[in-house]
C-alpha cells in the first residue's frame, strides 16, 4: 500500500467526523430504528478506522505497521466490524431485505466470530516475518485468508447486490428512495474501486504526487456520498411517514 500522506490524514479525518455527525443526528431522531442504530455503529467503526491513521500521521507515523500493538488491534477489529456493519446496513436500509429475515442468525454469528478471529491473529502475530511459525502460518491460511476474502469481497459484493435489488424494488410510493439508493451504489462501487484498486496501482506505476492526490480527492467525494445518501433517504422516509404513507411498511 502507498504511504499515508497529509491528504489522506485530512480527507479521512473529515470523513470520520462526517459519518459520526450524520449517524448521531439520525440516531437521536429515531433511536429505536434499526437503520439509525446500524448506521451509528458503522459511523463509530469508521471513526476508529479513519481517525487512527490520521492521528498516527500527525504523530509522525506514516506506516501503520509501526503503531503500538494495542492501537493496531483496535484498528483492525474496527475494520472487520465495519465491513459487517456496512453489509448489515444494506440489509435494513431503506427497508429490510429478505436475506436478513432468513439469515439473521448468521449475521449475529459474524459479529462475534470476525472481530474475535481478527483480534486473535493480531495479538498472536510475530514481531517480524522471519519469526512466523508453522502454527501461525497455518492459522493465516485456515482463518486469515478466508476471513479477508469474506470481509473484503463477499460482504461488499453482497451489500452492492442488496442495494441493486432495493433500487429495483423502489417503485410507486417508494420511488423517491431511488435517488439515495443510486448515491449509495455510486459511493460503494466507485469509491471502493478507486481506493482499493486504482490508488495503490497508480502509486506504483505513475511517479509524482499529483495523480494520487486527484484520485484520493475523487475517492473521498465518492465515499462521503454514503452518509449524505443515508441522510437524504431517512429524510424522505420521515416525510413519507409524516404524510401517513411509510414506504410500503417494509422498514
Amino acid at each position: 500500500m502507498p504511504a499515508f500522506t497529509w491528504i489522506d490524514a485530512v480527507t479521512q479525518g473529515i470523513a470520520g467526523f462526517v459519518y459520526l455527525a450524520v449517524g448521531l443526528a439520525a440516531w437521536r431522531r429515531a433511536p429505536r430504528d434499526a437503520r439509525t442504530q446500524v448506521f451509528l455503529g458503522l459511523a463509530l467503526a469508521n471513526l476508529v478506522t479513519f481517525e487512527v491513521p490520521a492521528a498516527a500521521w500527525l504523530a509522525g507515523i506514516a506506516d501503520i505497521t509501526m503503531l503500538p500493538r494495542g492501537v493496531f488491534l483496535a484498528l483492525f477489529v474496527a475494520m472487520a466490524t465495519g465491513a459487517i456493519l456496512l453489509f448489515h446496513f444494506c440489509q435494513v436500509f431503506p427497508w429490510r431485505r429478505p436475506w436478513i429475515e432468513r439469515w439473521g442468525k448468521t449475521l449475529a454469528a459474524a459479529y462475534a466470530i470476525a472481530p474475535l478471529a481478527t483480534a486473535a491473529l493480531v495479538v498472536s502475530a510475530p514481531a517480524s516475518v522471519s519469526e512466523i511459525s508453522y502454527g501461525y502460518g497455518a492459522a493465516i491460511l485456515v482463518v486469515g485468508v478466508p476471513l479477508v476474502l469474506v470481509l473484503t469481497i463477499a460482504l461488499p459484493v453482497g451489500a452492492v447486490v442488496s442495494l441493486v435489488k432495493s433500487y429495483r424494488d423502489a417503485r410507486g410510493p417508494d420511488r423517491p428512495m431511488r435517488t439515495p439508493l443510486a448515491w449509495l451504489l455510486v459511493s460503494q462501487i466507485a469509491g471502493g474501486t478507486i481506493a482499493l484498486i486504482f490508488a495503490p496501482v497508480l502509486a506504483t506505476v505513475v511517479p509524482g504526487d499529483a495523480p494520487r492526490l486527484a484520485l484520493t480527492l475523487v475517492s473521498w467525494v465518492f465515499g462521503l456520498m454514503t452518509p449524505f445518501a443515508f441522510a437524504l433517504g431517512m429524510a424522505r422516509l420521515n416525510e413519507s411517514a409524516a404524510a401517513g404513507a411509510p414506504a410500503s411498511g417494509r422498514a
